[in-house]
């Protein structure tokens, strides 16, 4: 048998004690003949770095905590970069720096795989300790409730499954090239989605595989910042799964119901969590939680006593409850409330639906809480709230204390549920887009992508500007190297012939029948190759080093579908765009000009520029197409694009007619309601200032208002979403008022 490679892909954040019995485990695996295991450790930023001394584990440092799925990623190009392309016997395993392994878990990963050829993944079954049941081995998605669902396993019986675990799963190597890298969720859901588009990309599944052990702490134990990843992470896997408006709307009211649960218990920290997850989730905002986002930290268990003295002061400890449910050892509370003169009553949950629970919750609510003091699970259960005027919630890792009041419960509560049902609706009529994976590309020193870049210029009879234009490009540093795609729009002044003629090895002639306007840029980033494809037209320079910068930039962001250079003249140094000058760098810029650097993935995910259009608007068209998928663009002032175009001083009849019509599908492709109505007639009165005095040019105006109107515009890719609130951020842009820390999908409300 040949040999065969698994590598074991471990990220870790400051866990260097789990990572170091995680590392034992590995090493002392039962590993089959043929099998060769190393271990690729991603250090997400710890401190002190990690640093270990074997010749079989390698560490990728990253400069910044990229989370779980970021580290997973990392470890995953780096594992790709050294191995065998396509390698039918070679495999990723994803495991989590606190897991421990069983010795034969590979074993068993290994042999399924082997006796199921469309199987693609595998995945232990997760235990809390070496003889406790297993509490997760694979799941599924309810489409109802939009809750993942993990089924108790069935003896040692393997069976197929949504999603399982990356706390140890197996991955065939080609299938990872197949699907791509996990998307940028940080932490919650991202082996859920993942799955899922394993699955799809491959036409194979994903087998839990109950002999195949791992062991690793419960997650349902008490949550803090947890829950406001999965309360935002779920939607961008829902909308991967398919699920419908009401999957979403159900698992939108879960979540409120939690942050309800929390405010009842006084834990108004926890409950913000859930709804700002909700927020973020409808606004597609990725990465680390939000640093405005505050947690209380738990007080240590063994101080319990003391807190509780503190928190009941002088009057003393009356009537004491112990609630049901409790994650410790509820003789261990009862004999500190013994210390304190206390012998609590443990109050047990009566059988019964749960709207029974909520009814004697609220009539305590009105009567008042039946114990001075309840120390209760903090899992918010309508059995716990209101029980006493002190609530302590008990967990493993510590406890609160809250002060419980009524009339402070009520307004809360009316708060969370005022706003949770707000965005609960709102997510179930605006579909949240998936969370795109991270593209595979070599890495860096820092384990992110390193993009190649593709020129790719348009040309209609001007020859002398192109030639002009090739020859800077090819004196320009930054882009050596770098292959440039010419398409000409069935150019009748030579120009095929002249470049065809000139000694330019890097540029490559893409000849067109007949003039196809924008399209011509698509076909010429298909006919390319690149990571990133710069969009330039043929009288349009790169101010030097803004491209690498650009391209530096999307490297680090795998959130930025592209960046938007600043157009100027290069003998004035006048903008195009009036309102450019003064704003400050923003991932959510809503239009496009002469020099883009955009994302090939992204390019070909929402069909590059728009045919219908011809020329003009094409390219802010395709930046409000980018920010609809939940994708950013960027731009800074300070990367410039020169444009020697003298159509940016003085615009023709044709552009009277083609742009003013294009504005007008434009506002009707991206804008809703009155938005939309206002922002034609701001573009209609604006065409008609540029007119001046001419009557041909006024024409020309109505006629391509008429066309705009009459004709339907082309649809928008079936997958984006026309919400109105791009074309709100282009209004607010032009009036200078788009914020640099503006995300892609955050709603603007300043228009």
């Amino acid at each position: 048998m040949a040999a065969r490679r698994v590598t074991a892909v471990v990220p870790c954040y400051n866990r260097p004690g789990d990572l170091r019995l995680l590392l034992g485990d590995v090493a002392a695996l039962r590993v089959p003949a043929g099998v060769a295991v190393d271990t690729i450790v991603v250090d997400n930023a710890s401190e002190p770095p990690i640093r270990l001394d074997s010749p079989r584990t390698a560490v990728v440092r990253l400069s910044r905590n990229a989370g779980g799925s970021g580290g997973f990623n990392a470890g995953m190009r780096h594992a790709l970069a050294r191995g065998t392309p396509h390698g039918e016997g070679e495999f990723v395993w994803l495991l989590d720096s606190d897991a421990r392994l069983d010795p034969g878990a590979l074993e068993a990963l290994l042999a399924e795989l082997d006796a199921d050829p469309v199987a693609v993944a595998a995945a232990s079954s997760l235990h809390e300790s070496p003889d406790s049941p297993p509490f997760e081995a694979g799941g599924y998605i309810d489409r109802s409730s939009g809750e993942y669902v993990q089924p108790a396993p069935n003896g040692h019986a393997v069976r197929r499954v949504e999603y399982a675990a990356a706390c140890s799963l197996l991955v065939r190597r080609w299938a990872v090239e197949r699907a791509g890298l996990m998307g940028r969720y940080f932490v919650s859901g991202d082996d859920v989605e993942w799955c899922l588009r394993l699955a799809r990309a491959t036409g194979g599944h994903v087998l839990a595989v109950p002999r195949s052990r791992a062991f690793h702490p419960r997650p349902d134990r008490m949550r803090t910042v947890a829950r406001y990843y999965a309360a935002r992470n779920a939607f961008g896997t829902l909308a991967a799964a398919g699920c419908g408006a009401r999957c979403r709307l159900r698992r939108a009211l879960r979540e409120v119901g939690r942050a309800a649960c929390q405010v009842m218990l006084g834990r108004d920290d926890l409950a913000r969590l859930h709804l700002r997850g909700l927020r973020d989730a409808l606004d597609g905002v990725r990465g680390p939680m939000p640093p405005d986002l505050r947690v209380e930290p738990p007080h240590p268990l063994q101080t319990l006593e003391s807190g509780v003295r503190g928190a009941v002061g002088a009057r003393g400890i009356g009537r004491v409850a112990l609630g049901p449910g409790l994650d410790v050892d509820a003789d261990r509370i009862a004999a500190i409330m013994r210390k304190l003169a206390v012998n609590p009553v443990r109050v047990r949950e009566e059988p019964g639906p749960q709207s029974r629970a909520v009814r004697r919750s609220l009539r305590r609510l009105v009567g008042g809480p039946p114990h001075d003091l309840a120390i209760v699970s903090p899992r918010g259960r309508p059995v716990d709230w209101m029980a006493g005027r002190v609530l302590v919630t008990v967990w493993r890792d510590g406890y609160a204390i809250r002060r419980i009041g009524r009339r402070g419960r009520v307004a809360a509560l009316a708060s969370v549920l005022n706003k949770g049902l707000g965005l609960a609706w709102r997510l179930a009529v605006r579909r949240p887009h998936p969370v795109p994976g991270e593209p595979l590309a070599p890495e860096n020193g820092d384990g992110v992508p390193r993009g190649s870049v593709a020129l790719i210029v348009l040309s209609y009879n001007r020859a002398a500007v192109l030639e002009r234009t090739l020859d800077q490009l090819a004196a320009d540093p930054d882009l050596a190297g770098a292959p440039i795609v010419v398409a000409d729009n069935a150019s009748t002044d030579g120009t095929v012939d002249r470049l065809r003629g000139a000694p330019r090895d890097r540029v490559t002639v893409l000849p067109l029948e007949e003039n196809i306007g924008v399209e011509a840029y698509n076909r010429a980033v298909a006919a390319s190759a690149g990571d990133y494809v710069l969009i330039l037209d043929d009288d349009a320079q790169p101010d030097r080093g803004a491209v690498a910068a650009a391209a530096a930039l999307l490297d680090a962001r795998p959130d930025l579908a592209a960046v938007a250079l600043h157009p100027r003249h290069p003998q004035t140094g006048a903008s195009e765009w009036a309102f450019a000058p003064r704003a400050e760098a923003t991932d959510a810029w809503p239009l496009m000009g002469c020099g883009n650097l955009v994302r090939r993935q992204d390019w070909l995910r929402v069909g590059g520029y728009e045919p219908a259009y011809f020329l003009y608007r094409n390219d802010t068209d395709l930046a409000l197409k980018l920010l609809a998928a939940g994708r950013g663009v960027r731009f800074d002032p300070a990367w410039i694009v020169w444009h020697d175009s003298p159509a940016a001083a003085r615009k023709s009849p044709r552009w009277f007619s083609l742009a003013t019509r294009n504005w007008v599908w434009l506002c009707r492709r991206h804008g809703r309601g009155w938005t939309r109505t206002g922002a034609i007639l701001k573009g209609w009165a604006w065409a008609h200032r540029l007119a001046g005095l001419s009557i041909l040019l006024h024409s020309r105006v109505v006629g391509g208002v008429l066309r705009g109107l009459l004709r339907a515009p082309p649809p928008l890719p079936a997958d984006l979403e026309n919400d109105g609130s791009g074309l709100r951020r282009l209004l607010a842009a032009r009036r200078g008022q788009v914020a640099p820390s503006s995300s892609p999908r955050s709603p603007d409300h300043s228009a």
